[in-house]
C-alpha cells in the first residue's frame, strides 16, 4: 500500500508508544534502542491511525534503576566517524532519567566524476532525553524530548543511457536496476539540511476496570532539498538542454508542525474478553514548496 510523496504514511510508526505524525520523523538515526517490532498487515484495531499496511514499534531503552553509562566509537571507510553515548539512572526515589546522543560524519562513498568529489558526504547529530516518573503503583508519566540535525547532499540519481553523448537515448534506454556502471555526473552537488524536534508525554493511570493512557505529542520538521533535475547530467549534456536550450535544477522546502492527543482505555489482562476503546486527534500544519528552476550555472537557489 503506497503513499503519495510528502503525504501520510500507510504504516504506523510508534516510538515508546507514541505515533509519529510525520513520515520524515522516521528517516533519522536509530540509537540506544531496546527493541523493534515489525507487524505486517492492517493493525488499526490496536495501533489506530496510518496502520492499514502494518506497524513498526520502536522501543528505546528505559531509564535505569541504578546509574550507568556507555559510549561507542567507530571508524570506517569514507573517512567515516561515529560516536554514541548514553547515561542513565535515578534522580529521586520516583524519578529516573536517560540521556543519549548519536553523531555521525562521513566524507561519502560515491564519486561524482564530473566535480571530482564525493556525492554523498553527511553529518548528523541526534539526541534524546527521557524522564520516567513513577510516584505510585497506579500512575506513571514518561516524558521524551528529542532533536535531530542533518547536513548532507541530495538527489544524486543515475539515469542510464545507451549512448552517453546522446541525450535523447535517455528515452530509448531500457530501465535496468542492475546497471551500476553509469557514473554520477552532477554539476550541482545538491544539499539536504533537516532539523527535527519532538516532544511527547505518555501517562498511564491504573483503574479498577483497566488502564487509562494519555499520549500528547508535538513535532516540528524543517527540511531543504536541492540538486540537479532529471536526467541528472551536466548542463551541456542534459535532456532539457537538448529539448529547450537550458538545463534545470530543483529544490523542495518542507515546513511541518503537528501536535496530537490520544486517549485510550484498555481492559485488564484477566478474563475471557479483552477490550480497548480510545480516541485520537491530530492537527497538522504543512507547507511545501517545490520548484524546477532554470540552471544559470550559479547553483541551486533554495
Amino acid at each position: 500500500i503506497s503513499q503519495a510523496r510528502n503525504s501520510e504514511p500507510s504504516v504506523a510508526v510508534l516510538v515508546d508508544g507514541v505515533l509519529e505524525t510525520n513520515p520524515a520523523e522516521f528517516n533519522k538515526a536509530l540509537f540506544d534502542i531496546e527493541q523493534i517490532e515489525v507487524l505486517k498487515g492492517p493493525q488499526g484495531a490496536i495501533y489506530g491511525r496510518n496502520a492499514i499496511g502494518g506497524a513498526i514499534i520502536i522501543n528505546t531503552r528505559d531509564p535505569a534503576d541504578e546509574f550507568e553509562s556507555q559510549i561507542r566509537l567507530n571508524y570506517g571507510n569514507g573517512n567515516s566517524f561515529g560516536a554514541q553515548g548514553a547515561v542513565s539512572g535515578p534522580l529521586t526515589d520516583t524519578l529516573k532519567f536517560r540521556a543519549s546522543v548519536n553523531y555521525f560524519d562521513t566524507d561519502g562513498f560515491l564519486e561524482n566524476e564530473y566535480l571530482d568529489r564525493k556525492a554523498d558526504p553527511m553529518q548528523d547529530l541526534s539526541g534524546r532525553v527521557r524522564l520516567l516518573w513513577e510516584p505510585s503503583d497506579t500512575f506513571s508519566a514518561d516524558l521524551r524530548l528529542s532533536a535531530s540535525s542533518l547536513d548532507g547532499r541530495a538527489l544524486y540519481f543515475v539515469i542510464p543511457r545507451d549512448v552517453e553523448a546522446n541525450p535523447f537515448s535517455t528515452f530509448t534506454t531500457a530501465p535496468n536496476a542492475n546497471d551500476v556502471d553509469t557514473p554520477i555526473t552532477l554539476d550541482n552537488p545538491g544539499e539536504n539540511t533537516r532539523d527535527v524536534y519532538n516532544a511527547a508525554l505518555k501517562m498511564d493511570f491504573t483503574l479498577g476496570l483497566g488502564t487509562l493512557t494519555s499520549v500528547t505529542a508535538w513535532n516540528s520538521t524543517e527540511e531543504v532539498l536541492t540538486g540537479d533535475a532529471w536526467d541528472f547530467r551536466p548542463a551541456a549534456n542534459s535532456i532539457f538542454n537538448a529539448l529547450i536550450g537550458t538545463d534545470l535544477n530543483q529544490s523542495q522546502f518542507v515546513d511541518l508542525d503537528s501536535w496530537s492527543q490520544e486517549l485510550r482505555l484498555a481492559s485488564n489482562a484477566e478474563g475471557r474478553v479483552s477490550w480497548i476503546v480510545g480516541a485520537y486527534f491530530v492537527s497538522t500544519q504543512r507547507f511545501i514548496s517545490t520548484g524546477n528552476i532554470v540552471d544559470t550555472g550559479a547553483g541551486v537557489f533554495p
